[in-house]
């Protein structure tokens, strides 16, 4: 039993209603009005076994999740026809009209057709009018973490401007285990000077960190203009919202169930998400220091649950330690007892968007040379950025609010973020799932295609004892990869393909000029960024991220890629260690001849990281996490090739959990590695 857009049922107090009533219509309720009393104002949707059988026996795909295809024809029939019906949800979400749509792209020039010749701009036009004349909303996302529909009264009083209608089309959703998110696009409306009919990107209102945390959404961002001749104009802003309540989630409820542990885990990450962007002028420093893009948060809100999580934090530690951001294990027993108060967890986030229209896309898998390149150099500016951030912050007051606010070891598959039982079942579960013997013919189809070979039986003895062999030194690898070493900066946690994004630029964003140098990087989604070692991300990012032709089982492809990062992130390094000693002698110190030799010692050596060293790191690095895709993705997805291609297309799945060939080539990477440094 859901409301009619597929929700949970909430009701509202009398208090509660009247209120949300005056901020969506400017009027406070009579007490006669029926809509005062104790209420839900969106509908019942129920399901008898009956319907949900017959809905499992459909051969229709979105039928398959039963009750909730229900909820999802209700939001196809979208538009005000649907939403008039309840009277608090006037100025939903809705699809645009023509003559909106019209008024904003039909004079549209943009700088492609300025660049290349007119009509160069016509797909980006049309993709962008079909998303905005789509009929179905996702109305079960735009809500507020009451479970509030958002209405253009609340964007308008949160913009300071009229918003007149605003859109969120189902087709830019998307709905993760532990999140949801959608693309929602608003017109304003405003008095104009201008008679130019050209649609172009305005600039953004600021560019000064992050407000406040608020109780309802915030400004939008990618503001395209379109002037008449008339006295009012249109403004198109689109941004992006994410919104995670813990208890709408089916997921999160089966981990509330049977790993508690991890639930408390996701609920830290959102909140390091959270004040990870709420870092001020983070966005813009890492923008215009390492050219590297993150999204600017326009607006966040949360709900924490009444037991603080902090009285987990920063406890002592058996060796007498205390480990800062990070929750120790709980016994099984606590762990329980707090599953149902992590349930009302929540997370709202209305972020920059990362917009088609500026030129940004998101591969679901990297399978050009350049746009890989691209990637590691700027993960290699983003190192680099905050190496030195670190350096520069050491001990002077009040500049801990990022170390302070993220993981103290990050990545999401770091020792503290996984059960411990899941080291001791990595040859176990290697061996009931059987996947040497399902992937190895795989392997040896791309042996063929390399031209190698070798001895097929002693290959497949290999593979068929690698859970073994991994599980002997899962752990000890796991502290030397992640412990707190000298090669220690920010790192992403999770830089899969789905949490980047790139752009074609004129301008150069590196120290190269090579072709990978003239695209712009972002990054999204930092639930997992903590400190650590970069040969992790780098590890991660080549595993997760690449097509396997950019790959190869002998590792040669696998060198040219880490040369890549390893140069960017020598000359990043060089470069902002050089500004720093400079500005660090003060503003009149003449230092002509500054080089890296007549550094300090301390920033000598970070500046020089061999790449053997590196090489080092990284090979580990990759074996080291394949503990926690052997152990824990691939058993999840029952992994054979078959089930992995069929996967295909999911966007935000990992190269090795959607590919046969990424599957097979980390599977074969890994026992080489492993071997040769673990086991000779």
């Amino acid at each position: 039993m859901t409301d009619l857009f597929g929700s949970p049922i909430l009701h509202f107090s009398q208090d509660e209603v009247a209120g949300h009533t005056t901020m969506t219509t400017g009027t406070a309720p009579s007490d006669s009005d029926p809509t005062t009393f104790y209420t839900n104002y969106l509908g019942v949707l129920s399901t008898t076994p009956r319907a949900r059988k017959w809905l499992a026996a459909s051969q229709k795909p979105e039928d398959k999740k039963k009750h909730t295809s229900f909820g999802q024809r209700l939001r196809a029939l979208g538009g005000e026809e649907l939403f008039s019906v309840f009277k608090d949800c006037r100025g939903g979400p809705r699809a645009f009209t023509t003559e909106e749509v019209d008024r904003v792209l039909g004079q549209m020039k943009t700088a492609e057709d300025g660049q290349n010749g007119e009509g160069a701009g016509s797909s980006l036009v049309e993709k962008l009018r079909s998303e905005l004349t789509t009929v179905a909303q996702a109305a079960d996302i735009t809500r507020d973490l009451r479970g509030r529909m958002i209405t253009t009264q609340m964007l308008s009083r949160a913009l300071g401007k009229s918003v007149v209608a605003f859109c969120a089309p189902e087709t830019t959703s998307m709905r993760y285990l532990m999140s949801d998110t959608v693309r929602i696009y608003m017109l304003c409306e405003g008095v104009t000077s201008k008679s130019s009919t050209s649609l172009k990107r305005a600039a953004p209102d600021s560019e000064q960190g992050t407000p406040d945390l608020l109780d309802h959404v915030g400004s939008g961002n990618d503001k395209y203009t379109a002037n008449s001749s008339s006295s009012t104009s249109l403004t198109l802003h689109s941004a992006f919202l994410k919104r995670s309540v813990m208890r709408d989630l089916e997921h999160a409820q089966i981990k509330a169930r049977n790993q508690p542990e991890k639930l408390l885990r996701d609920v830290e990450s959102y909140q390091v998400e959270t004040a990870f962007l709420g870092t001020p002028n983070l966005a813009n420093n890492l923008w215009s220091d390492a050219r590297v893009k993150i999204a600017n948060c326009l607006n966040a809100d949360r709900t924490l649950p009444h037991l603080q999580l902090a009285q987990f934090k920063n406890q002592k530690q058996e060796d007498g330690t205390v480990v800062k951001n990070q929750t120790p294990p709980l016994s099984e027993k606590a762990a329980r007892a707090l599953a149902p108060t992590l349930l009302d967890s929540s997370f709202f986030t209305l972020l920059e968007d990362f917009g088609p229209r500026d030129g940004w896309y998101q591969p679901a898998m990297i399978s050009d040379w350049h746009e890989l390149s691209a990637a590691l150099r700027g993960l290699a500016r983003w190192h680099a950025f905050f190496w030195i951030l670190e350096e520069k912050n050491r001990g002077e007051p009040g500049k801990n609010e990022l170390k302070d606010a993220v993981w103290d070891i990050g990545s999401f598959w770091a020792p503290p973020r996984q059960s411990a039982v899941m080291y001791s079942k990595v040859a176990s579960l290697w061996e009931s799932h059987g996947f040497a013997d399902s992937f190895f013919p795989v392997v040896r189809k791309m042996l063929e295609k390399e031209g190698g070979g070798g001895d097929e039986a002693t290959l497949r003895s290999e593979l068929q004892t690698l859970g073994r062999a991994l599980e002997k030194y899962a752990i000890s690898l796991a502290d030397q990869v992640h412990s707190m070493s000298k090669r220690r900066t920010l790192i992403h946690g999770d830089p899969k393909a789905a949490n980047m994004f790139l752009r074609k630029s004129s301008a150069s964003s590196g120290s190269s000029s090579s072709p990978s140098s003239s695209y712009d990087f972002g990054f999204i989604d930092f639930q997992w960024t903590g400190w650590g070692a970069p040969a992790v991300d780098v590890a991660y990012l080549i595993a997760a991220a690449s097509s396997p032709e950019l790959l190869s089982l002998d590792g040669s492809k696998e060198r040219s890629l880490l040369h890549v990062y390893h140069q960017e992130l020598q000359n990043s390094l060089s470069k902002r260690l050089l500004v720093f000693a400079h500005n660090s002698k003060g503003a009149g110190a003449k230092t002509p001849s500054m080089t890296i030799d007549s550094l300090d010692p301390s920033l000598q050596r970070m500046a020089r990281y061999p790449f053997d060293e590196f090489l080092k790191d990284y090979e580990l690095a990759l074996v080291e996490h394949c503990t926690t895709v052997f152990a824990y993705m691939w058993p999840r997805w029952k992994a054979t090739p078959e089930n992995l291609d069929q996967r295909s297309v999911v966007t935000g799945a990992n190269a090795y959990n959607k590919n046969a060939e990424s599957a097979a080539w980390l599977m074969y990477r890994c026992n080489k590695l492993l071997r040769r440094h673990c086991a000779a």
